[in-house]
């Protein structure tokens, strides 16, 4: 399905993009404007904590995984535009010189800032991303010859606290939330998935064989608890521990995690199986998430997503772009591209002339809040530049 849009539409568009985009040059001088739209709301919005967007329309961990679609603009553009204020903003997040997302007091912080497990993940994330980069023994801003606080030194101590709730509960997992009054039986899928892929980032910039060995247990895990169906493709929400019960919700941020997590498996052992594991997963998350071609998150289509669930989608799509960047296979990549591109193009379709875009980019789903809207674009924007040439 090849989607088509009147000269109009795009003819709105500023910098000469009154076409559909078509190379790379294209997508990284639409992604650089609506990244620059979204960062006047990192700068401008109101209720805004230092090193944040707004946090009375979006969640903390939000703010992470927009700093990752940072990251991955600066390697795909060659581009240093954003990397002062995002390197600073992981660095306030961080708590400065305590170095640690969680802070100096864990149980404060995760009770009362409600930081948990997969949460950090996604900061810690952006920040390995920053170590491939920059190098991972390089300091992030403002922490230069003060002791710990390099890029891989970050990524480090967030994998120790998170796996510090690994147990054997239900055969292995980690824990969803660090704080014991809420969900306390709750292993959520995306904590494990993001931890394998955070793991397996991390393994490609220490060589660290007991980081490796723990990754690989843990995607074990995932699937003989029947989180994952690696014949089918289906990936659950969740195992609660409470008789070992796979909660069954679906997210298209859990397929491309998963995705992802297994490319760079794959980049860590060498062992092709894990890209084979990607071709029925990937299957499973387009019929599901994309079955038109253009990302939507299931609940899109009563307009039932609350805050977090509104940007999932911009994971799922960054995620296809890494899997893309890293396998061979002809038909994984034609499959990808289809999604991303109509994705991006109907994202696109959606600006005006001063880069104001809507989330909602099908007939059957609904408008989302300005600021995520934006983030949602450039997500769509920044992973087609990604996969472009």
């Amino acid at each position: 399905m090849k989607l088509s849009f009147p000269l109009s539409v795009f003819s709105l568009l500023p910098l000469n993009l009154a076409r559909q985009p078509t190379s790379k040059t294209d997508y990284t001088q639409a992604s650089t404007e609506v990244l620059s739209k979204l960062m006047e709301y990192y700068h401008a919005s109101p209720n805004v904590t230092a090193g944040l967007f707004d946090q009375s329309i979006s969640p903390w961990w939000e703010s992470g995984s927009i700093f990752e679609t940072y990251m991955d603009y600066a390697k795909y553009a060659a581009s240093n535009q954003f990397a002062v204020q995002v390197g600073e903003a992981l660095v306030i997040n961080s708590y400065d010189q305590a170095h640690d997302f969680f802070g100096t007091n864990h149980s404060y912080v995760s009770l009362v800032v409600g930081r948990w497990n997969d949460d950090v993940e996604w900061y810690a994330q952006a920040v390995a991303a920053g170590g491939e980069l920059y190098g991972p023994e390089s300091f992030m801003p403002g922490l230069s010859r003060r002791g710990n606080g390099t890029w891989i030194s970050l990524v480090q101590r967030t994998i120790e606290e998170v796996y510090s709730y690994h147990t054997s509960d239900c055969g292995g997992g980690i824990y969803w939330s660090t704080d014991p009054s809420q969900y306390p039986t709750y292993k959520s899928g995306i904590t494990q998935l993001g931890f394998i892929s955070l793991a397996s980032r991390a393994y490609l910039m220490t060589r660290n064989e007991t980081l490796l060995a723990i990754t690989e247990e843990l995607f074990n895990w995932v699937v003989s608890s029947g989180m994952v169906n690696l014949t089918s493709g289906w990936v659950g929400d969740g195992v609660d521990t409470t008789g070992c019960a796979v909660h069954t919700d679906q997210w298209s941020y859990s397929y491309g995690q998963l995705l992802g997590g297994l490319s760079f498996l794959y980049r860590a052992t060498g062992n092709t199986s894990y890209l084979e594991y990607t071709k029925p997963i990937l299957a499973t998350a387009i019929s599901t998430f994309a079955p038109d071609g253009i990302a939507t998150e299931l609940c899109e289509a009563d307009g039932s997503c609350n805050q977090d669930q509104q940007g999932f989608k911009a994971i799922f799509l960054r995620q296809l772009a890494y899997l893309y960047r890293t396998t061979e296979d002809t038909a994984v990549k034609d499959s990808i591209a289809a999604v991303v591109t109509q994705s991006a193009t109907a994202a696109l379709a959606t600006c005006d002339g001063y880069w104001n875009c809507t989330g909602g980019w099908t007939a059957k789903t609904v408008d989302y809040p300005a600021f995520r809207s934006t983030h949602l674009v450039a997500a769509a924007l920044v992973a087609a530049e990604g996969i472009s040439r």
